[in-house]
């Protein structure tokens, strides 16, 4: 049990309090400072959206009275994602960083999935490192710094710099402390990159916020809708996308969007297209402070994000409702398509959508959907309950498939374990498959008797371990054969530890 930890700095993450804290204790060992810290030795040292903070809580007295609330906003990155996403995944968010049982915190967040990945390492400015010695004695992580897209100091207009501290650390559960050895002496570097003081600034001020109220999908479509509009890049109820592009590009350089992984392969900015369309999932705080400071600029976080939330959550906005047209000309491509549905070769809406309809398809769902969604509700092809199917042909076809599968992959070496899943996503209709396995008595019969066991892939492998060996002429003793192969010896079914046993028995006797 631990009741000691240093006060939070000005601005300080989680991580590195507690790796100050480790520091003061004089603990080496860093499960044995887990386990005094969270009462569990397993716990992933996280520098950006870090979870048990409930068990870090109670056992911290001072920590107790501020609650577990004001260290995920005042000592996390948080702040940055919850704004963005709708605040029932926030909620969730919140709980998860708070339990004990973080697995799913950066696939909720978007981190994981995004564009804007974290820093490889933790980042320093040198000119703030010796105002901290001066000021409190050492030197810690401040959250500003880590935040990528952020590449100048605020205070002092320097370059950050990279230190030899990983932010995503080797050992998982490693607590890297800032100090001298891990925040070298750098050369002081002036940045001056138009709008970086701006990115700088609107990250701090995210990270100041607290726990405001999210926009949700809606409310940010109609925001961005109408800065378009404001921004000059309106077409009636559309957007032109190739203005935005112009604007954004000329404010910010691509080799800086490239560093922080906005651009894609061919150069293109898909995502601010998408950002000015229907929302359907979150952005990043990144990809939002970038058209902020273009399309709004000088304006605060706190103002434009209390415009987002007054904007109407639940309206379809204007861009989505039908286009008014003439009555003849509406008719008239309303008998087009009744000619079609009505017509013996009605094959359904998407066959006729790929096949030479899919400019009548996107007129009438532009200009006349109410009716056009109520005519197709009645139109729909009905679904097959495989009566039909030839499940005897199928059979016999699938099970060639799989044989000639099963040749092929005997000559490669180092594939996966020929389990059935290996098996069945090799093939075409693998859900119908699984499904109606009792149909299709040759499938069967194969993967009962060519499906590998752990032990048998287990089994394989050595022997690949040792064939390459005997080539190499390098000979493999059994620890080694174990060790390459990834097996542990406690665990090992009886098939391996046997084969293995008499494969020590045979190098001994130089039968190999």
């Amino acid at each position: 049990m631990l009741d000691y930890l240093p006060r939070p700095y000005p601005d300080e993450l989680l991580y590195s309090v507690l790796a100050r804290g480790r520091v003061h204790l004089g603990v080496v060992d860093q499960k044995v400072f887990m386990r005094m810290a969270f009462g569990d030795g397993k716990v992933t040292a996280v520098p950006d959206l870090p979870s048990h903070i409930d068990s870090l809580v109670a056992n911290i007295s001072y920590l107790r009275k501020a609650g577990p609330e004001q260290l995920i906003f005042k000592h996390t990155l948080f702040p940055l994602f919850a704004p963005f996403i709708p605040r029932e995944r926030k909620m969730q968010l919140v709980d998860a960083m708070r339990g004990n049982h973080g697995e799913s915190i950066h696939v909720r967040s978007g981190v994981s999935a995004g564009k804007v990945k974290p820093s490889a390492w933790f980042r320093i400015c040198p000119a703030c490192l010796d105002d901290m010695k001066a000021t409190f004695g050492e030197y810690y992580w401040p959250r500003l710094w880590q935040v990528t897209g952020v590449e100048v100091c605020p205070i002092h207009g320097n370059k950050l710099q990279d230190s030899s501290a990983a932010f995503r650390a080797l050992h998982r559960h490693e607590f890297t402390p800032a100090t001298p050895d891990t925040c070298p002496r750098l050369k002081r570097e002036i940045y001056l990159l138009p709008g970086q003081e701006s990115v700088a600034d609107l990250v701090k001020q995210l990270l100041a916020l607290g726990d405001i109220p999210s926009p949700n999908y809606r409310q940010w479509s109609h925001f961005y809708h109408n800065l378009a509009t404001q921004s000059g890049a309106g077409k009636g109820l559309h957007v032109r996308h190739s203005v935005l592009t112009t604007r954004f590009t000329r404010a910010w350089p691509t080799t800086y969007l490239k560093r922080i992984g906005l651009v894609g392969v061919n150069g293109e900015l898909s995502w601010l297209e998408a950002l000015f369309r229907k929302h359907r999932k979150s952005f990043s705080y990144l990809e939002h402070i970038l058209a902020w400071i273009v399309f709004r600029p000088g304006e605060s976080a706190s103002v434009i994000l209390d415009e987002a939330n007054q904007e109407p959550p639940e309206k379809i906005h204007a861009v989505n409702q039908p286009e008014s047209c003439s009555s003849q000309e509406r008719e008239k491509k309303r008998a087009a398509w009744m000619n079609l549905i009505g017509g013996k070769g009605w094959k359904g809406i998407k066959y006729h959508r790929e096949h030479g309809y899919g400019g009548l398809y996107a007129w009438l769902y532009r200009h006349d959907r109410q009716w056009f969604m109520e005519t197709n509700q009645e139109r729909h092809l009905p679904r097959s309950n495989h009566s039909d199917i030839d499940w005897a042909a199928r059979d016999r076809k699938l099970a060639r498939i799989l044989l000639g599968i099963n040749r092929k992959s005997e000559s490669i070496s180092g594939t996966p374990r020929h389990s059935r899943n290996w098996f069945l996503l090799k093939l075409p209709h693998r859900a119908s498959i699984e499904h109606h396995i009792d149909k299709l008595p040759l499938c069967k019969a194969f993967f009962e008797r060519y499906t590998e066991t752990i032990a048998e892939y287990q089994v394989r492998r050595i022997t690949e371990r040792l064939v390459s060996a005997k080539q190499s002429g390098l000979w493999r003793s059994r620890w080694e054969l174990e060790r390459v192969c990834g097996l542990n010896r406690k665990k090992l079914p009886e098939l391996t530890d046997r084969f293995l046993s008499w494969i020590e028995v045979e190098i001994h006797a130089n039968h190999f």
